[in-house]
This record gives C-alpha cells, structure tokens and sequence, in this order.
C-alpha cells in the first residue's frame, strides 16, 4: 500500500470529522521548489508531500500543520522560496551575539549551491524542513532539522517516513532509508555550518 493510500485512513483516525481542504490537481501543478538555497534551479514537488497537500491542505501532526510553511512560502507565481538559516540565527538564541556582525555578511555558509530548505511546519523545538539535496529513487528528499548549537541533521528519510513516525510509530524499512539518505547527502551536510569570514568567528568565539 503506497503513502498516498495509507494517509486518509491514518490520518482518519487520529482526527475522525476534522474538515479537510484538498488541493486541486491544477493548484498542484503551480508549486515548485528551488533547488538551491539561492532559488536557483528547479526540483519536482515529492509525491509524498503532494500526497499530503492532496488529501488535506492543513494536515496537521501534533496539532501543527505540516505543509502550511511550504504554502506560506510561495511567491505568487507558485515558486517556493528557499528559507535561509541566517534568518534562524538572527531570531534565535544566538541572536545577541551576532547583533555585532553587519547584516550584509552571511552567518552561515553562503555557498548560493547548498540545498534549498523548503519549511515545514513541527510541533518539536527545531525546526524542520524539506532538504533539496540528494532525492532517492522515488525522488523523496530527506528532512532536517537544525537546532540552537547550530547543527543540522537529517532527520526522516522524507515526508512520508516522517508521517508515518508521527501516526503510527515507523515504518517498515523506515532506519535504512534513513542511512541512506544521509550517506547520499553527507557531503552537503558536512558544508551546513558557520561562515568563515573573520567577523562572524569572532563572534562566535566569543559566544563559545
């Protein structure tokens, strides 16, 4: 039974008479994802999280929705813009510590060529996204997280393992899917951390 098959009766289940508001086949076709983290480049939406916006546009899991970020990203011509993990460390508990570092000089590594990170929505205290690295052979893109040290991982093999874990534990299969996708993308993961220019060491030193 394919994701796409299993969503409707799982999610039934944990939410039984919640209104749905399905997307259509032609909105569907509007979405599209950047490639790369400076918007560049195309990437085909995953057809687990088409799955998802199919069956229910505010499909939540732990009572946040998960693919409402994605929709509130998109520009008016459908693109999804990239989310940038300097906007995260500008707000976040690394925020008066770098106040010192100029705004025009990027806090993290600011390769235009690193992954796009399509946000989604979590009720856990990292936030998530879509990772548009390496996809599998089904075209699912892992998930990450990046948390307050600042690290990034990979986190679910893709949307639909992710679901799965929230509803029903896991999946079959679902710890070699996750090693895989972290060994087709450890490179670009490795590449996930602070700039290197001067300014933006010192303040992290003198956090550190």
């Amino acid at each position: 039974m394919t994701f796409a098959e299993q969503l409707p009766m799982l999610a039934a289940d944990k939410d039984p008479g919640r209104p749905r508001q399905p997307m259509t086949e032609p909105e569907l076709a509007r979405i599209r994802l950047p490639r790369r983290r400076d918007d560049e480049g195309e990437a085909e939406l995953p057809a687990s999280v088409a799955a998802v916006l199919r069956y229910d546009q505010g499909f939540e899991l732990g009572g946040v929705s998960l693919v409402g970020p994605l929709l509130e990203a998109r520009g008016g011509d459908g693109r999804v813009r990239s989310a940038t993990v300097d906007a995260l460390l500008r707000r976040g508990t690394w925020r008066d510590a770098l106040a010192s570092v100029p705004e025009d000089v990027p806090l993290w590594n600011p390769d235009p060529a690193l992954p796009a990170l399509v946000p989604l929505g979590t009720a856990g205290p990292s936030p998530l996204f879509l990772y548009i690295g390496e996809p599998d052979e089904d075209g699912e893109y892992p998930l990450v997280r990046i948390d307050d040290q600042p690290e990034m991982w990979i986190s679910d093999a893709s949307v639909a393992h992710h679901v799965l874990e929230q509803l029903t534990g896991g999946a079959p299969g679902a710890a070699a899917a996750l090693r895989r996708a972290k060994e087709r993308n450890e490179d670009r993961i490795r590449a996930e951390w602070w700039n290197d220019h001067p300014v933006v060491r010192a303040a992290v030193n003198r956090r550190t």
